[in-house]
Order: C-alpha cells, then sequence, then structure tokens
C-alpha cells in the first residue's frame, strides 16, 4: 500500500486572524476621556490663574523713581504669542516703559504664561528683571533708570 503525502493548506501555515499587525489598536476609551479631562483641566488652571490673554502682575523695589512706599508695577502680558512688559515706575503711569519681548513661534503660542523674577544677576547691586516664558528664561538688566536685553 502505497501512502499519499497530505497536503497543507497555507491557512494551518500562518493564519492571520491571529496576527494583531493587522488590526488596528485604539486605547481603551477611558483613556481617551482622561487624557482629555486633564487637558481640559490643565487649561482651565491656566485660564483661572493668567486670563486670555495671559496677564501676569506684580509690584516691586526696582530703583526706577519708586520706593516701598510706591513701588513700581509691571504687567506682562503674552498677546497673539507676542510678549511685552509694561512697566509704572512708582505707580505714575506718566513714566510707563514699555518693553517688547519675543514672538512665540509655537503651536498655541498665545496660551503660554509669562511671570516675572526680580533679582540682581550681574551682581552690580541693581534687581534686574527676569522673564519666565514657559520653560525659556530671559534677560532684562537694570541700568539705573529702565531695563535692557542682556547681550
Amino acid at each position: 500500500m502505497s501512502t499519499i503525502p497530505q497536503r497543507r493548506s497555507r491557512t494551518q501555515e500562518y493564519d492571520l486572524e491571529e496576527d494583531d499587525a493587522y488590526y488596528t489598536q485604539r486605547p481603551h476609551t477611558s483613556a481617551v476621556l482622561g487624557s482629555y479631562t486633564l487637558s481640559w483641566w490643565q487649561n482651565h488652571q491656566l485660564d483661572s490663574t493668567y486670563g486670555m490673554p495671559r496677564t501676569y502682575q506684580t509690584d516691586q523695589v526696582v530703583g526706577h523713581a519708586d520706593s516701598t512706599g510706591h513701588q513700581t508695577h509691571f504687567i506682562a502680558v503674552n498677546l497673539n504669542a507676542h510678549i511685552t512688559i509694561i512697566e509704572i515706575p512708582g505707580g505714575d503711569s506718566s513714566h510707563a516703559r514699555i518693553y517688547s519681548g519675543p514672538t512665540l513661534l509655537t503651536d498655541n503660542g498665545d496660551t503660554i504664561p509669562v511671570t516675572l523674577e526680580f533679582y540682581d544677576v550681574n551682581g552690580d547691586g541693581k534687581v534686574d528683571m527676569i522673564v519666565h516664558i514657559g520653560d525659556q528664561k530671559i534677560v532684562y538688566l537694570n541700568d539705573g533708570t529702565q531695563f535692557k536685553l542682556q547681550q
């Protein structure tokens, strides 16, 4: 008696239905919802803290016709992804100065908060202005009457 070899079908060798690479893997609905909720919450926190346009205000004695009783008022604004800082020395708006900062060339640049910090950066005894834009820092040095971008 002769035996006839049995022929194996290709589907027996490799079953396509079991290969995950052929199927779209979607994240669970709860993961997507959680991501959207977290993003919404972060934007809500920024809106509540800095408003829209993003605005930050502070008072500081910097030696520009000011004193502890009449501090200089600073307003930092991110308006349409362009940073502007307004200085009102000693609270006297007739001597206000406007410092034009950078334009943010990034998606949603108008939503990035801008904050200010003041300390003597170069050790000359004058309080300098440090502008924080997201993770970036820009230093403006105090020359005794105004701030100038550090070179």
